[in-house]
């Protein structure tokens, strides 16, 4: 039972048997104590904010942000913002609890300063609240100021200024201002550099607004000038102050310099020659621009001029473009002679002259060699007989001098020696030796340069005239020759190898000579070499001969002759045993040229190494043979080949899906290879399952008994109806004419997974078997060995899933 209210409660409690037993308890509910701190508060700094809890209660404990605090009395100080919780526990020993936040926030301070301020109107003051508000109204002349919520504020016009300050929206402070703006007075005395002539008045006004006015000249105050304007005649800065209200002000200066009249002289009119310096000086000014005849010369803008050209030359100056000056000259420029000189800068190899020519229209000649006067060279031309730096000054009659040069260098000849007048030799060629000192080298045969033979030696291969010319810039040359006559090395007919047979001589003849010497010591014209019939092993040996011929040359030639042994065939090996599908490397020796028999499980029959892939036992002969047409010889090789004892089965047709079952035979252990194309459901027995949706090839690893392991494959054909391939049989007459004698299925070949069963008209089974015509058993008529009697008989034929159910008619004669 839950209790709600006080009161006296009782419970009564009876058993199954009818016995009863009671109990009461007494139940008050005591009066909590009352706690009421107040909703959240906000509260400015300055006067404590007192928290009260009431006084109906006995203990009383306060918190701040859960930490205890406060001395167990009713009321408490908030000190600082947080969370505070009181819990008051009565005398009864009941209790409760309440919370407050509280947040405190401190006192703004605002001072604007002074109650009034005046400022100039270009520099109007910023009113500064200071800082410690979050948040901030600016008035002007009682007016809120839109945006302006800032600690400062930035004046734009005079008025009584006011801010407001708060914290939390409950502390708040004001102050004012008074704001006067005073005009800003203007002075412009214009451009900031004036110039004017020294002896000339310079006048001094501008813009000017002000109360009162004061011009300065270098920094200090000229007595009663204090207008707007002032006449100057010295050079200076010169400034006016203007002030309004005592308090703002504004200057100008101006920089006046009186410039000095420019004095321009350029001098009497003048002639010189054509190429002389002549530099014509305006003297001081600011400004320049000259001319000549009248038009100005671009770019002249300077003080001095170097004239190009004769004319008349006036220079324009000025100083400060307020003082100007000219002056102008007449300028004659002579023309100087012209003189050309040729050949220039040349080389003249040694021992020779050089002619210089100097072609000019002045009328006096002098020649220097390395700045030295040639005596009595005065002439338009001169004979160089030596290196060096030739000049020629020419004069003309106004007295105007020209001069050209022309380098000489003189070189030397180069030094060419070959080391005879002829040379006669035996043989296809001969190294010529030269010696030189020249720069370049070329040899020429018979007066045509061969091309690339540019240094001291040469191999010649002709008959002919040999000659080698040197060069030295600037084509100085010298040259030697020498006749060569080449006379051929006599040539033998010997070949490089000969081969003799066995039993044969060979004849070594190098042709006609004058002498012969053989490397046995012999001088006959030739050497006769005869084989054994019975040579074991072949032999070499090398000949040499070294004829000479009636030019008196002489050459060496060689044959190297072989003995060529009789021709001994071998094999390797001379008999082995394979297995099935096994290939045997036959291996032949003791001759040049192979010829196996029989070929056609040969790779190749003419190799001494083929390869034997026999399909049974075979005797394999060679014939061993070399160059010599009768030296032969046979062997033979016996290889026996393992009789095929195992086999994948026949190949079959099933109908597609139908479980066939593998039928290989004959081995010890079977292998099928797991290929992705079929799946069995062994691999390593002779009769696996496997269901066939495809035309598919199983292929099978067998070791026979003979411990032969080979591949073979088996291959079903899916058929879409099998009964189309094979032809029912109604009728046996079994009387041996050798037509129908038997029970044979045209076909039936093709489906080696069979059955076939032949009842009697009983039903009784009198014939049966599996894989029906893979043999020779046949259905003939007979049962247990003895003929049935004529009659109706029925079969049955089972092959790939289908069934052929037919009739089947005895008959006896």
């Amino acid at each position: 039972i839950e209790v709600l209210q006080s009161g006296t409660y009782s419970l009564t409690v009876t058993n199954d048997e009818g016995c009863s037993a009671a109990d009461s308890l007494e139940v008050s509910f005591l009066e909590p104590p009352i706690v009421e701190l107040g909703p959240d508060t906000t509260h400015c700094a300055g006067p404590p904010l007192l928290l009260d809890a009431g006084g109906g209660g006995g203990q009383y404990r306060w918190f701040l942000n859960g930490t205890p605090i406060g001395n167990g009395t009713p009321t408490l100080e908030a000190p600082t913002s947080g969370r505070y919780r009181v819990e008051v526990t009565a005398a009864n020993g009941c209790s409760a609890a309440d919370e407050v936040e509280v947040q405190l926030f401190a006192q703004p301070q605002v001072d604007l300063g002074a109650e009034s301020l005046q400022a100039c109107s270009n520099d109007l003051p910023v009113l500064n609240a200071g800082a410690g508000a979050d948040s901030y109204r600016w008035f002007l002349d009682g007016t809120l100021l839109p945006g302006a919520e800032q600690p400062t504020l930035q004046t734009t016009a005079p008025g009584t200024y006011r801010v407001e300050a708060s914290n939390g929206g409950v502390c708040h402070a004001t102050d004012s201002l008074l704001l006067e703006v005073i005009p800003q007075p203007v002075v412009e005395l214009g451009a900031p550099q004036q110039n004017a002539c020294a002896g000339q008045t310079l006048l001094l006004q501008g813009t000017v607004q002000g109360e009162s006015l004061q011009w300065f000249l270098n920094g200090q105050p000229l007595p009663g000038a204090q207008s707007d304007s002032l006449a100057v005649f010295d050079s200076g800065t010169y400034r006016l102050e203007a002030l309004n209200g005592g308090l703002c002000s504004a200057a100008d200066e101006v920089q006046v310099a009186f410039l000095p009249q420019p004095q321009v002289d350029l001098g009497p009119d003048t002639s010189l020659c054509a190429g002389n310096p002549l530099t014509l000086d305006a003297g001081p000014a600011d400004h320049y621009q000259w001319f000549l005849d009248g038009n100005p010369i671009s770019g002249a803008l300077g003080r001095l001029l170097v004239p190009q050209q004769s004319g008349t030359y006036r220079v324009e100056v000025n100083n400060g473009g307020l003082c100007f000056g000219e002056d102008e000259v007449e300028v004659l420029f002579l023309p100087l002679p012209q003189v050309e000189l040729s050949p220039l800068d040349t080389q003249v190899c040694e021992g020779s002259t050089l002619a210089l020519q100097a072609q000019s229209d002045a009328t006096q000649f002098e020649w220097m060699l390395d700045g030295i006067p040639l005596p009595g060279a005065d002439q338009p031309s001169l004979q160089a007989q030596s290196g060096g730096t030739y000049l020629v000054l020419v004069t003309s009659d106004a007295g105007c001098q020209a001069s050209a040069q022309s380098h000489v260098i003189v070189s030397p000849r180069p030094q060419v020696s070959l080391p005879a007048d002829s040379i006669a030799t035996c043989g296809t060629s001969l190294p010529l030796f030269g010696s030189s000192d020249a720069a370049a080298l070329q040899w020429f045969f018979n007066g045509q340069p061969i091309p690339g033979a540019n240094g001291t030696s040469l191999q010649a291969d002709s008959s002919g005239w040999y000659t080698l010319e040197g060069s030295n810039p600037p084509g100085c040359q010298t040259r030697d020759s020498l006749f060569l006559r080449l006379k051929p090395l006599p040539t033998t007919n010997l070949k490089d190898v000969e081969e003799v047979c066995p039993g044969d001589t060979l004849l070594l003849q190098p042709g006609e000579f004058a002498q012969y010497r053989w490397s046995d010591g012999s001088t006959q014209d030739h050497v006769a070499i005869a084989s054994p019939k019975d040579n074991p092993v072949q032999i070499g040996k090398l000949y040499w001969v070294e004829v000479t011929d009636f030019e008196g040359c002489k050459n060496r030639d060689s044959v190297e002759v072989f003995l060529l042994p009789v021709v001994r065939a071998q094999v390797e090996p001379a008999e082995a045993i394979l297995c099935p599908q096994d290939t045997l490397l036959l291996q032949a020796s003791g001759g040049l040229h192979y010829r196996w028999w029989p070929d056609s499980s040969l790779n190749d029959s003419s190799s001494p190494t083929p390869l034997a892939t026999p399909e049974a036992s075979t005797l394999y002969f060679v014939e061993v043979s070399d160059e010599c047409p009768e030296n032969k010889d046979t062997a033979l090789v016996d290889v026996f080949v393992y009789e095929r004892l195992a086999t994948a089965g026949n190949d079959t047709c099933v109908s597609p899906g139908v479980r066939i079952v593998l039928q290989a035979s004959g081995a010890l252990s079977y292998e099928w290879l797991d290929l992705e194309s079929y799946r069995l459901n062994a691999y390593d027995i002779p009769n696996p399952r496997a269901r066939v949706t495809h035309n598919t090839t199983f292929v099978v690893r067998l070791t026979d008994a003979n411990g032969c392991t080979y591949l073979d494959s088996v291959n079903v054909a899916v058929l879409s109806n099998p009964l189309d391939f094979v032809t029912p049989i109604n009728t046996l007459t079994p009387n041996g004419d050798g037509i129908n004698d038997v029970l044979e299925f045209e076909g039936l070949e093709k489906f080696s997974n069979n059955s076939l069963k032949v009842l009697n008209r009983w039903g009784n089974v009198v014939f049966e078997k599996l894989g029906y015509q893979e043999d020779e058993v046949r259905f003939d008529g007979t049962y247990q060995g003895k003929p049935l009697p004529s009659g109706t008989y029925f079969y049955i034929l089972n092959l790939a899933g289908f069934e052929i159910k037919q009739t089947l008619v005895l008959i006896r004669e």
